[in-house]
């Protein structure tokens, strides 16, 4: 569970990050491309390449998101079904010994 919960937390900060960069360089592309050591003055990134890389880091956000809410739910739907299944147990015991 420790497991799980940790990649998906991992999995939103990643997809958050890549989120943020993915809006500034639609918003900004030359901005983008400047601060690109290898080749500060080169072509910026196309719209449609932002667009790609900002919906791909999205999915990864959101994918981590779902991992914890699964998770997490299934935790408490095991809870909760060993705590019903103690509750008909004792019911059980109730009714044959009376």
């Amino acid at each position: 569970v420790f497991l799980g919960l940790s990649l998906g937390i991992l999995m939103i900060l990643f997809g958050l990050a890549g989120t943020i960069g993915g809006v500034v360089a639609i918003l900004d592309p030359v901005g983008t491309q400047m601060s690109n050591d290898a080749d500060p003055f080169g072509t910026p990134p196309s719209l449609q390449s932002s667009l790609a890389l900002t919906a791909a880091e999205a999915a990864v956000g959101l994918a981590g998101g779902a991992l914890v809410v699964w998770m997490l739910g299934g935790r408490r739907r095991k809870s909760r079904d060993s705590a019903q299944a103690a509750g008909q147990e004792q019911h059980v015991r109730q009714n044959q010994g009376g």
